[in-house]
């Protein structure tokens, strides 16, 4: 017996008729016969009453067809949940307080294992940390080890904080600039930026923010506004096309609260997934 014979009765019973089973299996009518005629044969009893003009389920094909429904959907669900596991192996779950570490982890876990997943999430180190206990999420991103036993916490990037003035700023040729000196500005600012955000409405009590959720409309605002915005030497890979034609100039900012070192926390008790694949990145990422 074979799971397309069980389609096959089953669609029988569900069309009423041969022919139409037929059409609908997109098969010829001589091979669905003979297919439940096999099935016929390994049950031991009559399917199907046949006549000149037509063909009908008998009794014995009732029962078969009403079976043949329950063992198809138990296959469909164990087909599911395997697909379903079959995905989960290959995906990584990692959840991070800023974008910029993200990316690099992302790139360089999809080039050490082609295939793999990545799905991530940005959330505050409370929750991250919560995350990872309870196993929600195979990694995370944070600018805190977590000093527990069964978790390593490797530190994995620094990144420091730019201002970007258009080159006509009165501060464009500084070579550093700090929070107090930029205060008061318009900033354009792209809303994905994790932590950085705390720390710039902090730094800046007196800046105007223009807040863009829509990364198409930030880029092309940014080519044309005279507003300020920031970047890092660690996003530069990955947004460089931002301001490849932008009068721009990048300056950094001096403050310790504008530099970050970002850990990458992950379990190691065997109660978390995906530490094989951590720990065969992590000495890309310290390089």
């Amino acid at each position: 017996m074979t799971i397309e014979q069980l389609e096959h009765i089953a669609c029988v019973a569900r069309t009423g008729s041969i022919s139409r089973a037929a059409a609908e299996l997109h098969m010829s009518q001589p091979a669905l016969s003979r297919s439940i005629r096999r099935l016929e044969d390994e049950l031991g009893c009559g399917l199907l009453r046949r006549t000149a003009n037509r063909s009908a389920l008998t009794e014995a094909g009732c029962i078969a067809a009403d079976y043949a429904d329950d063992l198809l959907r138990t296959y469909r669900r164990m087909r599911d949940a395997l697909a379903s596991l079959e995905t989960r192996r290959r995906t990584l779950r990692i959840g991070t307080c800023a974008p910029a570490p993200l990316w690099r982890v992302t790139q360089l876990v999809v080039e050490a294992a082609p295939g793999t997943i990545v799905a991530s999430e940005s959330l505050d180190e409370q929750h991250l940390r919560r995350a990872l206990m309870e196993d929600t999420l195979d990694a995370v991103i944070m600018l805190n080890p977590l000093v527990l036993p069964g978790f390593i916490s490797q530190p994995i990037m620094t990144e420091s904080l730019s201002a970007l003035l258009p080159r006509t700023h009165p501060l464009a040729s500084k070579q550093t600039l700090r929070f107090c000196d930029i205060d008061g500005e318009t900033f354009l600012i792209y809303t994905n930026i994790g932590f950085w955000r705390s720390i710039v409405e902090r730094e800046l009590p007196h800046a105007t923010f223009l807040w863009q959720e829509d990364r198409s409309m930030f880029e092309i605002l940014l080519s044309t506004s005279d507003a300020l915005a920031f970047s890092t030497e660690a996003a530069t890979p990955y947004t460089s096309h931002q301001t490849e034609n932008v009068a721009r100039v990048a300056v950094p900012l001096s403050d310790a609260s504008a530099r970050a070192t970002f850990y990458l926390v992950y379990r190691t008790d065997g109660q978390g997934k995906g530490s094989e694949l951590i720990e065969r990145v992590l000495p890309r990422l310290s390089r």
